[in-house]
């Protein structure tokens, strides 16, 4: 296979992008509020948050109780909720997560009455599933509700892992008749949204914040002109069994790159940090506390650590009164277990490989890589001074 060949496969598949460039520019839906914002993926701060505002009947769309009333048909919960005293809450915090992950923790989005009766939906978008984290929500619900739903929320209506569902009591069952129900934002959402479409023909603002979110919902489902875009390029790749191979070696080489950058990535994090003697550690009583930027299958994240000597005590009661520091962290939701007091995700970066093509590509040009780890870690800085003065404010008083 020659250099040519895989020059000339580039530029069909240029081309290509370069005719669905020329629509989406006309049609505008590149210009999406939600991305301008970098708030695409983040569960809590836009799609929670999103949902909220146009269930909630005191909302500032103006329409009362129909998009929760059309939601609450679509999910087949309007016999669970009492539509003339609602409220509606997104991270309604249940308790602080028990040492064996049995109760606690926050709940995405909750819809509840004054009689005591709840739905409750769990939001994912690319996070996974933490321990036990929806039987927790269903403990709570049979303890605390009177009745309820408890709805797991997808792109694509995937039902929980058992490392969510299962607990000491049980293992949760989905179905309309079983312990949760899945729903999804592509089918679920989508529906709903495009119904709420409806109502709100004399309402040009709030129709067309509507509109935005189901692009995005569409962008993320794979039902966008970038969709089509892709299905016309595979039909070029097939078209010949020299553009297939030559597929495999662009692909082959562009991950490489890929991850070749995100080492490039890691190191100038631990070169600039290093470079400004960064210390983010200090003591409280016989404890060590370390705060660091770590990263995992699920992304970037900070995290607290409690050591005394060598040993861990992330998990040991007497460092309770760092765990709740931690919790008052705002606008982060922090979470712990054994080997952090609290841990949570960045607002300048989640997922390395979620950042767009353009964004990689200017990573690997030193200067660019340098101003984002700067951001990032001035981030972990705010967070870390935030832990310290909450810190001296408990010792003071």
């Amino acid at each position: 296979m020659s250099e040519k060949n895989i020059e000339y496969l580039l530029e069909n598949i240029g081309n290509i992008k370069a005719k669905f460039d020329s629509v989406t520019q006309k049609t505008g839906e590149r210009f999406n509020i939600f991305e301008i914002l970098g708030l695409s993926t983040s569960e809590n701060r836009t799609h929670s948050a999103f949902l909220r505002a146009l269930l909630d009947p005191n909302g500032l769309h103006g329409m009362g109780s129909k998009f929760l009333t059309l939601f609450l048909e679509v999910t087949k919960c309007e016999n669970i909720i009492d539509i003339k005293s609602v409220k509606v809450e997104i991270e309604k915090h249940i308790k602080t997560i028990s040492r064996d992950y049995e109760y606690g923790g926050r709940i995405d989005l909750v819809i509840s009455d004054s009689k005591g009766n709840s739905v409750m939906i769990e939001n994912k978008i690319y996070a996974g599933d933490q321990e036990k984290q929806l039987y927790r929500y269903y403990q709570y619900g049979k303890s605390n509700i009177g009745k309820f739903k408890l709805l797991y929320l997808t792109l694509y209506g995937e039902n929980a892992s058992t490392h969510s569902t299962t607990g000491i009591n049980k293992t949760l069952v989905e179905g309309e008749l079983g312990d949760y129900i899945a729903i999804s934002y592509k089918v679920t959402i989508l529906n709903w949204l495009k119904g709420c479409i409806g109502l709100v023909e004399d309402k040009p603002i709030v129709k067309e914040a509507i509109n935005h979110y189901i692009f995005l919902i569409d962008k993320l489902t794979g039902d966008s002109k970038q969709h089509i875009m892709e299905n016309n390029i595979k039909e070029t790749l097939l078209c010949s069994l020299d553009n297939f191979k030559n597929a495999k070696i662009i692909a082959e080489n562009y991950f490489r790159m890929k991850e070749d950058i995100r080492k490039l990535f890691w190191d100038t994090i631990e070169i600039l940090l290093e470079e400004n003697n960064t210390e983010w550690n200090t003591t409280w009583n016989e404890y060590k506390i370390q705060f660091d930027i770590e990263e995992d299958n699920d992304g970037f994240y900070f995290g607290f650590k409690v050591t005394k000597g060598n040993v861990k005590e992330n998990d040991s009661p007497s460092v309770k009164p760092l765990i709740d520091i931690v919790n008052k962290l705002e606008p982060y939701k922090f979470n712990n277990n054994s080997n952090y007091i609290g841990w949570a995700f960045p607002f300048k970066l989640r997922k390395f490989f979620n950042l767009s093509d353009e964004e990689i590509y200017n990573l690997s040009k030193e200067d660019e890589r340098k101003i984002f780890v700067i951001e990032l870690i001035e981030e972990g800085n705010k967070v870390w001074i935030s832990f310290l003065k909450e810190l001296n404010y408990e010792l003071n008083k």
